[in-house]
C-alpha cells in the first residue's frame, strides 16, 4: 500500500491511515465517528474501500466506476502468463513452462499496483521466464521452479510514471480453487493487512544525560495496521581526538586547547587572609592552597589584610624568571562599592517592613528579599480566584455543570434540568456567569437548581428560553456556603 501516497487525487482518494475491516459502513461509525484526513477501511458489504470525506464529514465507499478502485479490487483467472495485460489482479493454473510477459504497462498509474498468483498444476516441474527488460525493474531473477501443486506470488508496482518493479511476495503449496477473490487471490481486507502491518519511524528527538554527559537518540516506530507504538533508545557516542561524535573532534581538541587557557585565567581568583605584616612566600602559598583547595597558577592573589589595614596589600603570584614563581607585593588593594557600571562590594538591608523588596543577608550567608514571605502568602489566596476569573467552559449540557469557571456556555436544544457540581467549592466573592443557548426549533424549558444555601431572586423555579435566544443565570457567592440566583431575561 505505499504506492497509494502518489496517486494523484483526481484518480482516487488519499489512502494514508488504514483502520481495518468491517462488514458495513455503520460498523465502521461505532468503531469510528469521526474520522481524518487519510483515514480508509475495507467493507465487506460494499466489497470495497471506504474512505473519510473531509468535505462532508462522512464515511464513504469508493465508486466503483473509479478506475483505481476498479484495477486494485478487480480479479481474474487466465490460462496463460504470455502478454498479459494489466488489467487488475490475476491467477494463472499453469501445466508447461510459460513465458511472462506484458503488454500494456501504459495503463498502470504511478501507485498501482497487480498482484499475479501462479500455480503448477501438472505433475512435473515448470519454469516461468520472467520480464527482464526495460522498464521493469526485476528484483528476483530471470526464472523461477515451480513444484507440482507449488503456487507462487508476484508484485508488480507501478511506483514511478512509466517505472515498474516486480518483486515475488510468497510461494508455498496450498489448494485453492476458482472462486474469484475468495481462495485465489484471498479477499482485499487480508491483503491490505499485511501491506500494512509494518512499523514506520513515527518521532525522533535527542535528549542530553546529565548524569553520562552523553546524548540520547529517541525513536518512535508506530505499526501502520494495529497503530501500536514502539520506542527505543540509543546513546550517541561522545566526540574524543579519534572518533567523531555528539561533535567533531576537531572542536574537541580546540575544547583541549581552551581548557589550557581557561586554567591560565583561574590563577587571576582572589584570596584573602590574615598573615600579619611580612608574610613569607609559603604562607602565601599555603593561604590559597588552603582555601581555594588547589595550588596557585599564574596571576593567581591573595589580599593579606594585616598589612595597611582594613584595605591590606594585594601579593600576586608571578613568573618572575623562566620556571620560577615568586608572590609579588603589589601594594594596597582597595575594593570599591559596587555600582550600576562598578564592580565592587554590596551589602544588605534590615529585615523590616520599611525595605519591603529589599534584600538582606542571613546569618548563613545567603540573601533574601524583605516581605517575600507575606507576598507569596497573599499570592496563595489571590492565585485561585485570578484562575477562577480567567477560567471559561462551553458545554452541551446544564448537568452537573463544573464550578470552576466564571463563564460557562451552554449550548442545548431540549428541555433540561440545571445543576451545579461541587457548588461548595464556591468561595466568597466568587460569581458564575451562565449562558444557556437554546440552539433548537422552538422554544424549551430550563428548570433552575435547587441546592440547600441557593436563593433563588428569579422568583420562578423554570424560565422559557425561546428559539435561538440566550438566557443568563448568575450565581454568586456572598458568604461561604450562602449563594444568590439571578436570572436574565431571555426575550
Amino acid at each position: 500500500m505505499s504506492g497509494f501516497n502518489r496517486i494523484d487525487r483526481k484518480d482516487r482518494v488519499p489512502f494514508q491511515d488504514y483502520k481495518g475491516a468491517y462488514g458495513s459502513i455503520y460498523d465502521i461509525y461505532e468503531r469510528y465517528p469521526k474520522g481524518y484526513y487519510g483515514w480508509f477501511a475495507f467493507v465487506q458489504s460494499l466489497k470495497t474501500f471506504a474512505y473519510w470525506d473531509i468535505e462532508e464529514r462522512e464515511w464513504k465507499g469508493l465508486d466503483p466506476s473509479n478506475m483505481y478502485t476498479r484495477f486494485m479490487t478487480r480479479y481474474e483467472v487466465v490460462d496463460t502468463l504470455f502478454n498479459l495485460k494489466p488489467k487488475g489482479n490475476v491467477a494463472v493454473e499453469a501445466l508447461i513452462d510459460q513465458q511472462f510477459t506484458l503488454q500494456g504497462l501504459e495503463c498502470m498509474k504511478p501507485g498501482y499496483e497487480m498482484r499475479i498468483i501462479i500455480k503448477n498444476v501438472s505433475q512435473n516441474p515448470i519454469t516461468i521466464s520472467l520480464p527482464t527488460e526495460s522498464p521493469i525493474f526485476n528484483d528476483y531473477g530471470g526464472s523461477i521452479i515451480l513444484q507440482p501443486d507449488e503456487i507462487t506470488e508476484f508484485s508488480l508496482w507501478c511506483y514511478f510514471k512509466d517505472k515498474y518493479r516486480l518483486s515475488n511476495v510468497e510461494r508455498k503449496s496450498r489448494d485453492y480453487t476458482d472462486a474469484v477473490g475468495e481462495n485465489v487471490l484471498q479477499d482485499a481486507n487480508s491483503y491490505t493487512d499485511t501491506k500494512l502491518n509494518q512499523s514506520v519511524l513515527s518521532d525522533i528527538s535527542i535528549d542530553n544525560n546529565p548524569t553520562t554527559k552523553r546524548l540520547q537518540l529517541n525513536e518512535t516506530s508506530k505499526n501502520l495496521l494495529s497503530g501500536i507504538t514502539s520506542n527505543t533508545s540509543n546513546v550517541i557516542p561522545n566526540a574524543s581526538e579519534v572518533q567523531d561524535g555528539a561533535m567533531p573532534k576537531e572542536s574537541f581538541q580546540q575544547i583541549g586547547i581552551n581548557t589550557a587557557d581557561i586554567a591560565i585565567i583561574k590563577g587571576t581568583g582572589r584570596a584573602a587572609a590574615n598573615l600579619g605584616n611580612t608574610p613569607t612566600q609559603q604562607q602565601l602559598t599555603d593561604a590559597w592552597t588552603a582555601i581555594k583547595g588547589a595550588a596557585p597558577l599564574d596571576n593567581a592573589t591573595v589580599v593579606n589584610l594585616d598589612q595597611d589595614a582594613p584595605a591590606g596589600h594585594a601579593w600576586t603570584y608571578l613568573e618572575t624568571s623562566p620556571g620560577v614563581f615568586e608572590w609579588i607585593d603589589r601594594g594596597t588593594d582597595t575594593v570599591n562599592q559596587a555600582a550600576t557600571d562598578v564592580l565592587g562590594l554590596v551589602k544588605g538591608v534590615a529585615a523590616i517592613a520599611g525595605n519591603a523588596g529589599k534584600v538582606f543577608v542571613e546569618n548563613d550567608g545567603s540573601m533574601s528579599v524583605v516581605g517575600w514571605d507575606a507576598l507569596a502568602a497573599s499570592l496563595a489566596d489571590a492565585l485561585p480566584y485570578i484562575a477562577f476569573k480567567l477560567a471559561s467552559q462551553s458545554l452541551t449540557s446544564v448537568a452537573n455543570i463544573p464550578a470552576t469557571a466564571s463563564y460557562t456556555l451552554c449550548q442545548i436544544s431540549a428541555s433540561a434540568t440545571m445543576s451545579i457540581a461541587n457548588i461548595s467549592s464556591l468561595k466568597s466573592c466568587y460569581e458564575m456567569v451562565i449562558e444557556v443557548e437554546n440552539t433548537g426549533a422552538s422554544a424549551i424549558t430550563l428548570t433552575l437548581p435547587t441546592v440547600t444555601g441557593l436563593r433563588n431572586n428569579y422568583g420562578q423555579p423554570t424560565v422559557s428560553i425561546p428559539a435561538g435566544k440566550v438566557a443568563e443565570v448568575n450565581i454568586l457567592c456572598g458568604i461561604t456556603g450562602n449563594y444568590s440566583m439571578r436570572v436574565g431575561d431571555p426575550n
